[in-house]
C-alpha cells in the first residue's frame, strides 16, 4: 500500500503546506511508503520534500490517496479516475465575498474551490475535517461518507529552533508587542486588530508596538487600505512584516506581549496554538473555528468594540495565569495525541468498505451559463443526484471559469464503470460524439434538435456542414445508445424518422427563481418608458426569420404605432453577416427603432422581458424554444408562427398564426396592444400553459425517464 498526499501547492511556511509535511514525517514513522506530490513546489524546501504531479504514479486499488482541499484547482478533476482508496483532509475555503472587493482572482480562486467541494461530494470514502466547524461545513455541502475531526498535526519541536538574533533585538526592546500572525487578507480583519490597538495605545501604552505579520500576496490593496486606516487613526509603531523566514517568526512569537486575533472566518487558526506554545497570552474574536481552538486557553470576544479590546490588552499583557491556561491547552495539540487521533481514524478510514455509486455523466461539447442546453444540463444534475447517481458533466469548451471548476473539462472523459450511464445532449455536429460512443458503459441521449443545413449553406459553409454532420451523429447516436430523450415531440417525431423506435420526451428544464434576480435599472429605465416594446430573444442565425419579424414590426409601425420599438436581443457572432443584411433590410424598410442588443448579460436580459409589450417570434424551425417559455413567464403575450415546435411549446396559447404575412403579423399586434380584453385572454391562457413546465412537473418526468435506465 502507498499513502500519497496531493494539493495545489506546497510551500514553507503555509498551514495546510506544514500539516502535509508533519504527516509526510509521521506516516513514514509508521515505515509507510509515502510521497507528497503537488502542482507548485516552494523553491525554498529541502530537495525531495515532495515530487511534481506529472509524475503521480499510476495507483492501485490497494493504495492511499489523501487530498489536501483549501482552494480551487485543476487537480481535482484527477481524482475521480483514479481506483484507490480516497481520503480528503478539508482545512476550508475562504468565502470569496471577502476577497471579491480585492481582488477578483483570489476571490474565483475560492469560488472554484468551493464548487469543486461541493463537486466532489460523492469522490471521497471518508473525510477528515482539521475542526467540527470545517466539519458542519462538509455536511452542509452534502458530504455523505464518514466524517470525522482531527485537529492540524503541528510539529512543535520545530518552534525550539533558534530565533533569528537580528529580530531578537529589534523587538526585545522593552516595548510592549501586540502580535497577529496571517496572512493580510480581509477575512483576516486587521483592520480591527489595529482599531483595537489604536484604543490600546491611546489610553494605556504610547510606545506599544503593533506587529502585523504575514504576506500581502496579491492583497495589495486591502494592505494600502490597512495603512490608511492606520494613519487616519493617528496611530504609531504599527509595522507589516510581509513574508518572513521562520526563524524571524520565532523571535517574533517570543518578543510578543499579547497575540490579539480578529479574524472573522478560521477553519482551525494554527497561529492561536503557536501563539499558546510560546506562553503569549491570547485574545481572539468568536468566528469560525476560533472558539474550538482556542477553548480554555485564552480570552474570547463577543464584540468588536476597541475600547473594550484595549481594557482586554491591558488586562492580558504579563498575565501569568493567561499564559498558563494557554499551556494547559496546549496538550491537546500535542504531536503525539493529535498522531495518535489521525492513526486512529486512518484505521477506521481503512476499515471503511470502498463507496462504490453509479455514475451519471453528461456530455455536452460546449457549456456557457444561460445557454438553454448547458441549462438543461445543469439542472438535470439534481435530476441523477435525486436518483442516487454520482453526477458528473464532461465539456471540451467553457468560457466562464467559475462554471469550468465544475465540470470535467478535459481532452480525455472521467473513469466510468460498465454500469455506470452516459448521457450526450446533442444540438451539433462533434468529434466528442464519437468519443462520447465510444465509452464502454450504459449510454442515452437527449436531442435538442439539429437546423436543417440549407439554412446556413447561404452565410456559412463551415456550420452547414456542422449541421449535416450532427444529422449523421444522431444516426449513430440512436444506434448506439439504449435510451433517446427528446425536449419536445417534434424533435421525437424527427429521431423517427431517423431510425429511432420511439424516443421519450422530456421538455427542457427551465430554473424559472433565476428569473425573480434583479433586472438591471439602467435597462429598465431605458426601455420603461411608455414605448410600445416589440421583442425578441434568439440567436441571430437565419431558421429564426428576423427579416419576417423586421418586415412586420416595419408595417405596424407605419400602420400604428410610429413610436413603437423593436427589440431584437440575442447573439450575432454565429452569422454576422445576415445580421449586418438584417440592419440593412430594416434601413430599406424605413424601420425606425430597431435596437440589436448583441449577446447581453442575463440582468439585462430580465429588464427586457419586464419592459416588453408583445413577444413576436416568426422562427420557421424550433425545437423547443425556451424563449417563449421565457415570455409566458413574464406575462408578455405572445404572436408566433406556427412552425415546427413553436405551437407544441406555446400548447393552445398566444395568438400563434399559419402564416408570416406582414399585415396578418401586424394586425396581432395591434389587437393585443390595443384591446385589452383580449390581451387578458391571451395572458390567461399563457399562464395555464405555464404550469406544465413547472420545475416540479418536469423534474417528476426526468425521474421516471432516467430512473429506468440508471437502474434498470
Amino acid at each position: 500500500m502507498r499513502i500519497i498526499q496531493l494539493l495545489p501547492t506546497l510551500t514553507a511556511g503555509d498551514a495546510v503546506s506544514n500539516d502535509a509535511r508533519a504527516l509526510q514525517r509521521l506516516l513514514r514513522c509508521w515505515d509507510a511508503k509515502t510521497e507528497i506530490y503537488a502542482e507548485n513546489i516552494g523553491a525554498s524546501l529541502p530537495a525531495g520534500t515532495a515530487e511534481h504531479v506529472s509524475r503521480l504514479p499510476a495507483l492501485g486499488k490497494d493504495d492511499v490517496l489523501i487530498y489536501h482541499m483549501s482552494i480551487g484547482s485543476a487537480l481535482s478533476l484527477r481524482i475521480d479516475a483514479l481506483p484507490c482508496r480516497k481520503l480528503m483532509i478539508y482545512h476550508n475555503i475562504t468565502p470569496p465575498e471577502f476577497l471579491a472587493p480585492y481582488s477578483e482572482e483570489a476571490a474565483l480562486l475560492c469560488r472554484q474551490g468551493l464548487a469543486e467541494l461541493k463537486r466532489l461530494r460523492f469522490s471521497f470514502d471518508y473525510c477528515i475535517a482539521d475542526s467540527d466547524f470545517n466539519r458542519r461545513g462538509l455536511v452542509e455541502m452534502g458530504y455523505t461518507c464518514p466524517i470525522d475531526v482531527c485537529p492540524v498535526l503541528i510539529p512543535f519541536s520545530d518552534y525550539d529552533a533558534p530565533p533569528d538574533e537580528h529580530t531578537m533585538k529589534k523587538y526585545g526592546d522593552g516595548r510592549s508587542n501586540i502580535l497577529f500572525v496571517g496572512r493580510i487578507a480581509p477575512n483576516k480583519c486587521q483592520q480591527d486588530v489595529i482599531a483595537a490597538f489604536a484604543a490600546y495605545q491611546r489610553r494605556y501604552d504610547p510606545a506599544a508596538r503593533l506587529i502585523l505579520a504575514g504576506s500581502s500576496g496579491g492583497m495589495e490593496n486591502y494592505e494600502r487600505r490597512l495603512w490608511s486606516y492606520a494613519r487616519g487613526l493617528g496611530v504609531r509603531n504599527v509595522c507589516f512584516t510581509g513574508h518572513i523566514p521562520f526563524s524571524e517568526l520565532l523571535a517574533l512569537y517570543r518578543c510578543a506581549s499579547a497575540f490579539l486575533c480578529m479574524s472573522e472566518h478560521e477553519g482551525f487558526c494554527v497561529p492561536l496554538v503557536e501563539a499558546m506554545h510560546f506562553g503569549v497570552p491570547v485574545a481572539a474574536f468568536d468566528a469560525g473555528a476560533v472558539a474550538e481552538t482556542l477553548g480554555d486557553g485564552g480570552v474570547l470576544l463577543r464584540d468588536k468594540d476597541s475600547e473594550k479590546c484595549a481594557d482586554t490588552l491591558r488586562d492580558m499583557i504579563g498575565s501569568r495565569e493567561l499564559a498558563e491556561r494557554g499551556r494547559l491547552r496546549l496538550a491537546d495539540f500535542a504531536p503525539e495525541r493529535v498522531g495518535e487521533r489521525f492513526a486512529e481514524l486512518f484505521e477506521r478510514f481503512l476499515r471503511q468498505p470502498v463507496r462504490r455509486r453509479q455514475r451519471a455523466l453528461q456530455v455536452v461539447p460546449v457549456m456557457s451559463r444561460g445557454d438553454a442546453v448547458s441549462n438543461d444540463v445543469l439542472a438535470l444534475r439534481g435530476v441523477f443526484e435525486e436518483l442516487g447517481c454520482a453526477e458528473a458533466v464532461w465539456s471540451l469548451q467553457c468560457a466562464d471559469p467559475l462554471l469550468r471548476s465544475e465540470l470535467h473539462c478535459a481532452e480525455t472523459p472521467p473513469l466510468l464503470a460498465e454500469d455506470d450511464l452516459a448521457v450526450f445532449h446533442m444540438g451539433m455536429g462533434s468529434d466528442m460524439t464519437e468519443d462520447f460512443l465510444s465509452l464502454r458503459c450504459r449510454k442515452a441521449f437527449v436531442y435538442h434538435n439539429i437546423t436543417p443545413a440549407e439554412y446556413f449553406a447561404p452565410w456559412n459553409g463551415a456550420i452547414a456542414r456542422g449541421c449535416e454532420l450532427g444529422r449523421r451523429q444522431t444516426e449513430a447516436l440512436i444506434r448506439g445508445t439504449e435510451l433517446a430523450v427528446a425536449d419536445s415531440a417534434y424533435n421525437a417525431a424527427e429521431l423517427q424518422t431517423m431510425g429511432a423506435k420511439e424516443a421519450a420526451v422530456l421538455p427542457i428544464l427551465i430554473p424559472f427563481s433565476d428569473y425573480d434576480a434583479p433586472p438591471d435599472e439602467h435597462t429598465m429605465k431605458k426601455y420603461g418608458d411608455g414605448h410600445t416594446n416589440i421583442l425578441f430573444v434568439g440567436r441571430v442565425v437565419p431558421n429564426k426569420k428576423f427579416e419576417d419579424v423586421i418586415r412586420a414590426f416595419a408595417l405596424y409601425q407605419r400602420s400604428f404605432d410610429p413610436s413603437a420599438r423593436l427589440i431584437l436581443a440575442g447573439g450575432e457572432e454565429t452569422v454576422p453577416a445576415y445580421a449586418r443584411k438584417l440592419r440593412g433590410w430594416a434601413k430599406t424598410l424605413g424601420a425606425r427603432n430597431v435596437v440589436f442588443t448583441g449577446k447581453i448579460p442575463f440582468a439585462e436580459l430580465l429588464a427586457l422581458y419586464r419592459t416588453a409589450s408583445v413577444f413576436l417570434c416568426m422562427s420557421e424551425h424550433e425545437g423547443f424554444c425556451v424563449p417563449l417559455v421565457e415570455a409566458m413567464y413574464f406575462d408578455v403575450p405572445v404572436v408566433a408562427r406556427r412552425a415546427a415546435a413553436v405551437g407544441e411549446t406555446l400548447g393552445g396559447c398566444g395568438l400563434q398564426l399559419d402564416t408570416a404575412a406582414p399585415q396578418d403579423v401586424a394586425a396581432a399586434i395591434r389587437v393585443l396592444v390595443s384591446r385589452s380584453d383580449v390581451r387578458e385572454q391571451v395572458l390567461a391562457g399563457q399562464r395555464r400553459r405555464l404550469a406544465d413546465f413547472s420545475h416540479q412537473r418536469i423534474m417528476e418526468q426526468a425521474r421516471r425517464i432516467f430512473g429506468e435506465v440508471c437502474h434498470g
